[in-house]
C-alpha cells in the first residue's frame, strides 16, 4: 500500500517530463538528466516489484513439528519456490524434463529456506562475520607457521577455517598414483576445456586481441552458404568454432563434430583429434546459461548403474541426466567412431569445467567399459557429485583440479547447510547492530580489512549478552555446541534433531585432487591479481566447507584455471 502513492507520483512525472509539459531551458543538460531520473526510477520500481514476487512468502509460517505430524513437511513451500524459478526464468512450459527440473530445484531452495525468516540484509552481515572469522584465523594460522616453518602451507584450503577433517576409516588413495596424471597435461587439455566455451569467454577480459584472433577462423554469413557438416547450431558466423580453433589451434580436419544446442539436462560440447598427444578429446562445456543452471540445480542424489562400480554409486542427478545426452547424442553420430577410424590406436580423454567437469566424470564412467583406457580431467567440479563409493571408484581415471577458494568444489547440499548452520550461529552471537556490520563491510570492500578488524572478529563466537541479530526463535534446530553445526560429512546424525533433507548421504569431488593456490597471502598480491601459483595433491574431505573470500567465484573462472595450471605445470617442469 506504502508503494501506491510512489507509483502514481512516478506516473505523473513520467508524463510531465516526456510529453514536454516541464519546459527547461533548450541549451542545457536539465531535461535530459530528468528523463534519465525518470526511466532510472522506472527501473527501481521494477526491480522491487520483482524482489517482492521472489521472495515475499505470503504463507503464514507454521512450526516444524506441526509439518512433521501432518505429512506434509515442505510441500507448500517446494510449490511456492517452483513458481519462483520459473518467473525468474521466464519458463511457462510445462514439457516432462522441465516440470521435473524445475521441482528437483524447488525441492532444493525449499529445504534450505523453509525453516529459516532470513532477509538478504541478514545474509550480508553474516557473511561480512564469516569473513571477518576466516581473516581472523589465517593470521593466526600465518603466524603459526612462521614458528614452525615445516608446516605446509593451507592458506586457500579447508584448513583455514579449521583442520583438515580426519579421514577416519576412508582409503583414501591407497594405491599409487596413476603416471599420466600430471600438472602438463592438465594444463594441455585445459585449453579444450576452455574452448568448450565458444567466444564468449574467449573475448573477455582481452576483447581487442580476441577479435583480432577470431578473424582468420571466422566463416561470415554461413546462413547464406553451406556451414561445415560438423559444427551444429553455431552462429551465423561460426564464432563459437572459430574460438575453439583459436584456443587449441586445431585444424578443421581435426575437428570430428561439435554441437552447441542447449537446453535442461542437455550440454553442447565437441569432439576432435589432439595429434600432440595422440588422443580423441570430448569437450563437455560449463554452466554459461539459464538452462545450464537449472541443471546444475538439480542437485539431488540418484543411482549410477555402471558395470564394474559398486552397486552403491550415487551422483548429481543433473550431471548424471547431462552425460546420459551426450552419451545417445555421439552413439546416434557415430563422432567417436569417426575419429577413431581417422586415428586408429588413439587413446580416449573426457574433460571439462565445473558444469562440464561433472558430466565428464559420470560419462567417463558410462563410457569406461566400453574404453577401460580412458582418461578424464575434471577442472573445477561440483563438490556435490559423487558418493564415497563412486569417488573413490574414479581414483584410477579422473584427475580433479581445484583452484584456491573456488565455491563450487566446496559446493554440495551438506556444505549450504553447514554454511546455513554458520550464519545462523554469527547472527545469533553478533553484538553489534546490522547496520554497523554492513557499514563495515562497504568499508572492508573499499579499504581491506584492518587488524583492529580481526581482533574484534573474536567477539563473534562469544555469546552475546545484548539483542542479537537474529531473533533466536528463528532458528528450529538446537545444539549443543559448535560441533554439531557442521553437519558436513558427519556419518552420526545422533545429535541433531532432525537431519535437513538431502544431506543424508554426502557427496564428494571425483578422482585425484591437484589443488592450487596462490603462493602470497592475500594482503600481498596487487590490484586482486593471483600471483605466482603453488600445487599439492589434496584430499576429497578437505573441501567440505564453503570459504568466504572475495576471490571465491573469480577461482572458478577458466582463464584463471588455465593460468593457474600453466604456472604450476613450469614449476613442476623445474629440475630445481
Amino acid at each position: 500500500m506504502v508503494g501506491i502513492p510512489e507509483v502514481a507520483w512516478n506516473i505523473m512525472g513520467s508524463v510531465w517530463v516526456l510529453t514536454g509539459q516541464v519546459h527547461c531551458k533548450p541549451d542545457t543538460a536539465l531535461p535530459l538528466l530528468m528523463q534519465a531520473l525518470v526511466i532510472y526510477t522506472w527501473v527501481a520500481i521494477g526491480l522491487i516489484i520483482i524482489g517482492i514476487l521472489l521472495l515475499f512468502d505470503p504463507m503464514k509460517r507454521p512450526s516444524r513439528q506441526g509439518l512433521v505430524e501432518s505429512g506434509s513437511l515442505g510441500s507448500h513451500y517446494i510449490q511456492l519456490w517452483e513458481k519462483r524459478c520459473r518467473f525468474l526464468c521466464c519458463v511457462r512450459s510445462a514439457d516432462e524434463n522441465s516440470s521435473e527440473a524445475f521441482k528437483n530445484v524447488a525441492d532444493v531452495f525449499a529445504s534450505l529456506f523453509e525453516d529459516s525468516d532470513l532477509v538478504a540484509s541478514d545474509l550480508a552481515a553474516a557473511l561480512v562475520l564469516l569473513r571477518l572469522k576466516r581473516k581472523h584465523e589465517e593470521r593466526q594460522e600465518e603466524s603459526f607457521r612462521k614458528t614452525n616453518l615445516h608446516m605446509p602451507i593451507c592458506r586457500s584450503s579447508t584448513a583455514s577455517i579449521g583442520a583438515l577433517q580426519d579421514e577416519g576409516g576412508l582409503p583414501h588413495q591407497q594405491s599409487p598414483r596413476p603416471e599420466w596424471m600430471k600438472v602438463g597435461s592438465a594444463h594441455h587439455f585445459m585449453k579444450f576445456a576452455l574452448a568448450s566455451y565458444g567466444w564468449p569467454w574467449f573475448v573477455y577480459g582481452r576483447f581487442c586481441q580476441a577479435c583480432c584472433s577470431l578473424w582468420s577462423h571466422l566463416h561470415c554469413c554461413t546462413c547464406c552458404r553451406a556451414a561445415p557438416n560438423y559444427v551444429m547450431q553455431d552462429n551465423c558466423c561460426l564464432c563459437h568454432t572459430a574460438a575453439l580453433r583459436a584456443i587449441t589451434g586445431l585444424t578443421e580436419e581435426n575437428i570430428t563434430y561439435i554441437t552447441f544446442h542447449n537446453k535442461i539436462y542437455e550440454v553442447p560440447f565437441f569432439v576432435a583429434i589432439d595429434d600432440e598427444t595422440q588422443n580423441v578429446v570430448v569437450a563437455i562445456r560449463g554452466t554459461l546459461s539459464l538452462h545450464d543452471a537449472i541443471t546444475d540445480l538439480n542437485a539431488q542424489c540418484t543411482n549410477v548403474c555402471i558395470e564394474g562400480l559398486p552397486e552403491s554409486c550415487l551422483a548429481h542427478k543433473g550431471m548424471v541426466q547431462a552425460a546420459r545426452f551426450v552419451l545417445r547424442r555421439l552413439d546416434e553420430t557415430r563422432a567417436l567412431a569417426e575419429a577413431f577410424a581417422a586415428r586408429s590406436g588413439y587413446g580416449l580423454v573426457i574433460t571439462g569445467h565445473s558444469l562440464g567437469a561433472g558430466t565428464a566424470v559420470v560419462l567417463a564412467s558410462l563410457m569406461r567399459p566400453q574404453y577401460p583406457n580412458l582418461k578424464c580431467f575434471a577442472f573445477s567440479p561440483p563438490g556435490g557429485l559423487c558418493s564415497k563409493e563412486f569417488a573413490l571408484a574414479t581414483q584410477n581415471f579422473v584427475m580433479s583440479v581445484v583452484v584456491g577458494d573456488d565455491l563450487v568444489p566446496r559446493l554440495s547440499m551438506n556444505s549450504l547447510h553447514d554454511l546455513r548452520h554458520k550464519i545462523m550461529c554469527v547472527l545469533d552471537t553478533c553484538r553489534q547492530p546490522k547496520y554497523r556490520v554492513l557499514a563495515q563491510g562497504c568499508w572492508y570492500m573499499l579499504f581491506g580489512i584492518s587488524a583492529s578488524s580481526l581482533d574484534s572478529a573474536s567477539s563473534v563466537e562469544s555469546p552475546s549478552q545484548d539483542r542479537p541479530l537474529l531473533d533466536s526463535t528463528a532458528n528450529s534446530y538446537t545444539y549443543e555446541s559448535l560441533e554439531d553445526v557442521q553437519v558436513t560429512f558427519s556419518e552420526d546424525g545422533t545429535h541433531r534433531p532432525q537431519v535437513p533433507r538431502h544431506t543424508e548421504i554426502p557427496l564428494y569431488p571425483p578422482g585425484r585432487i591437484l589443488y592450487c593456490f596462490p603462493k602470497l597471502p592475500e594482503d600481498e598480491r596487487l590490484d586482486g591479481s593471483t600471483g605466482e601459483w603453488e600445487f599439492t595433491w589434496g584430499e576429497m574431505k578437505g573441501f567440505s566447507q564453503i570459504l568466504i573470500s572475495p576471490f571465491m567465484l573469480r577461482h572458478h573462472l577458466p582463464q584463471i584455471v588455465l593460468a593457474a595450471l600453466e604456472d604450476a605445470a613450469v614449476q613442476a617442469s623445474d629440475p630445481s
